[in-house]
């Protein structure tokens, strides 16, 4: 008998524990937003990527200040790249 006067107070316990969740300080995530960068406030420098020379018309991946100047790439490979010989390229 005192078992089961246990057991019904232990299932109590935990069942009540479950049904009164304490409130959390967690940020919540934004996930309405889109992992897309939007440049199109941007006034670029270039419209062809200077190292590998496709046109940006459709995207740009990167982008950097060099000179004064902001120039965009179209990945991260093209930007890094850049960063290792800037005088090697011809911004157009």
């Amino acid at each position: 008998m005192n078992y089961k006067i246990l057991l019904i107070i232990i299932v109590v316990t935990i069942l009540s524990c479950n049904n009164n969740p304490q409130p959390t300080n967690k940020p919540v995530m934004d996930t309405t937003s889109s992992t897309k960068k939007d440049f199109t406030h941007i006034k670029f420098s270039n419209t062809k990527d200077p190292v590998c020379g496709m046109k940006l018309k459709f995207g740009i991946a990167d982008s950097l200040l060099y000179q004064g100047k902001i120039i965009a790439f179209c990945n991260k490979g093209c930007k890094d790249e850049f960063v290792k010989n800037p005088k090697g390229y011809e911004v157009k």
